[in-house]
């Protein structure tokens, strides 16, 4: 493929990394929040967010806000679809879902908001970031 100033093979195009930003981390106190580190999403166009989501009992919400920055200090919250308002609630139960996006700036995070988390009342969540060219 004739990219202008280089030759890349075809699967270079298509290439993907994936990223464990949360691992299993469990929501158990009264508006609890967490903040991943920064992925560099440079050389990358598109974003599917993989989310397990458990439940335990009767905990309230919990939000899920990807987050975008061009210089790994400011970031913003990502508005597009479902991305203005990912929330998951108790009476859900437990979710295996992913939504897609567009990477458009350089750095990428994820930071989660629990509410009415307790020591019996949780949420369990496995995040994943699967970049692509």
């Amino acid at each position: 493929v004739d990219l202008g100033r280089r030759n890349l093979p075809a699967d270079d195009l298509t290439k993907q990394a994936v990223s464990t930003l949360v691992d299993a981390v469990v929501f158990n106190s009264a508006a609890e929040s967490y903040t991943t580190a920064a992925v560099d999403c440079s050389g990358y166009r598109k974003f599917l967010l993989e989310m397990n989501v458990d439940v335990t009992l009767a905990p309230t919400d919990l939000n899920i806000q990807v987050q975008f920055s061009d210089d790994n200090v400011t970031f913003y919250n990502h508005m597009n679809g479902p991305f203005g308002s990912l929330m998951y609630e108790d009476v859900a139960g437990d979710k295996l879902e992913c939504v897609s996006g567009e990477c458009l700036a350089q750095y990428v995070r994820l930071y989660v908001l629990s509410s009415g988390c307790d020591a019996t009342n949780t949420f369990t969540l496995t995040a994943k970031l699967v970049l692509t060219r």
